[in-house]
């Protein structure tokens, strides 16, 4: 879809309002912890790809593993896969083919800790809702700007085979409990270079007029 110079003013400003520059604290109740919401494309690819996660995956996974389908396609899906399934109709996508401001809301209301976009080509719905929730994993196919929409990046050579391997993406979700940062000292990462000196310093024992190395 190709979007007008007004449309693209639009999106614009529904990215500047939906996509934080300062990353929150991620906060998951003990039920949120692990869940997953994967979002299937729109072509035959998603019905052998939605069965082969349900046989794969272990039961920890599927009880917190939910498929955002749209409602025109349900019927064509499983009835196992149904019982999985969250439903989107016409009504939650705008004129940009957008998720819905109310939509965006209640998804993020759900606040799943992994979210997960299938479509191997750019979907404006999926990636925008992706991004807009703001989950811990945002994960999507290889495409320009991914990087906008996802912090993990799946390989598109995922779709050429249905198997085992194809499943490996869901080592990659996070199933941990979070706490609030609560102080800007609570996460910190620090590096010892001392070794890396001394190893300097026996190679070259130079020191400038300050006794500076």
């Amino acid at each position: 879809m190709e979007y007008s110079r007004i449309q693209k003013i639009i999106y614009w400003l529904k990215c500047k309002k939906h996509f934080p520059e300062i990353q929150q604290p991620f906060q998951y109740s003990e039920q949120q912890t692990g869940s997953i919401m994967i979002l299937l494309p729109d072509t035959d690819i998603a019905f052998d790809f939605s069965e082969l996660i349900l046989n794969q995956a272990s039961s920890e996974i599927k009880d917190k593993m939910v498929f955002l389908v749209k409602e025109s396609l349900a019927k064509f899906y499983s009835e196992r896969l149904q019982k999985y399934s969250r439903l989107y109709s016409y009504k939650d996508i705008d004129s940009l083919a957008l998720p819905n401001e109310w939509f965006i809301e209640e998804i993020k209301k759900e606040n799943y800790q992994n979210m997960i976009d299938l479509n191997i080509t750019f979907s404006a719905f999926s990636s925008f809702l992706v991004r807009a929730c703001d989950s811990e994993v945002r994960m999507g196919f290889n495409y320009d700007n991914s990087k906008k929409y996802y912090n993990v990046i799946l390989d598109k050579n995922y779709q050429k085979d249905l198997n085992e391997k194809y499943l490996s993406f869901l080592d990659q979700t996070k199933d941990d409990t979070h706490k609030a940062v609560n102080h800007l000292n609570d996460r910190v990462l620090i590096v010892d270079g001392l070794n890396t000196f001394i190893r300097s310093f026996a190679v070259n024992p130079s020191i400038n007029d300050d006794g500076l190395h």
